[in-house]
């Protein structure tokens, strides 16, 4: 039985780091086998870049497969290299007509919004994975490599990532991220996970961080994840 302490809680929120591998590593099987109970009783999980990278499934005999949860039906083919992308600005495109995670950003199917990605996970889902895909990447924007027309306003996160040393160039992008899985969600036993492969926390590149409409992704995330919260019941 869990302590009282952990069974008040009805959302993880493990955010993107650097060095991912580390904090998984740090947390060893005890760790890893809390937060697979916590999620499989009702709790709720929300990911973003190495937070998305958390609940993949490794392939065996890789060094993530003794770092990861392995209870999402996909993985990333390249592990944790996750050199081989890069960070810059990208635009998604919604794939559900109506996502409560995006309420007041979306228009319709295909709605389009501008995102800072900045090295996540490039999910490949298993042919019978039972998950939803809320967004795929659509289209590369800029990054430090690229000739741009963008000039962040009261931004950081969006300006870092213009400087960043391993930016995204279009090959790397139209080779690993065209038309892949952007955000996911999905059912393990009685909660629900909803992974971003970028980071929402950034907010729109264009736009200042301090009041961003993206922050609403976040949000909504974890009302949503908190109201279908069943780790009491």
């Amino acid at each position: 039985r869990e302590p009282a302490r952990v069974q008040r809680y009805r959302l993880l929120e493990p955010p993107g780091f650097s060095h991912g591998e580390v904090q998984y590593a740090g947390l060893g099987d005890r760790g890893l086998e809390k937060i697979r109970s916590f999620i499989e009783r009702g709790g709720g999980y929300l990911g973003s870049c190495a937070g998305a990278y958390l609940p993949l499934t490794a392939r065996p005999n890789t060094p993530e497969a003794h770092m990861w949860l392995n209870i999402v039906p996909a993985t990333d083919l390249s592990g944790l290299n996750y050199w081989r992308t890069g960070t810059g600005f990208v635009r998604i495109a919604l794939t559900q007509e109506h996502s409560s995670y995006f309420m007041g950003l979306q228009c319709g199917p295909d709605t389009p919004l501008d995102v800072i990605y900045w090295e996540g996970p490039i999910f490949r889902l298993d042919s019978e994975a039972n998950l939803r895909v809320l967004a795929v990447y659509d289209e590369f924007l800029s990054s430090g490599a690229a000739v741009h027309q963008w000039e962040p306003v009261e931004n950081d996160c969006a300006t870092d990532s213009l400087h960043w040393n391993n930016p995204l160039t279009q090959e790397r992008f139209l080779r690993f991220m065209k038309n892949q899985p952007a955000v996911i969600e999905m059912r393990y036993g009685h909660g629900t996970l909803i992974l971003f492969s970028f980071h929402p926390e950034f907010g729109f590149p264009q736009a200042p961080w301090k009041g961003n409409p993206l922050h609403l992704s976040i949000i909504h995330s974890i009302y949503s994840l908190s109201a279908n919260c069943t780790i009491f019941a």
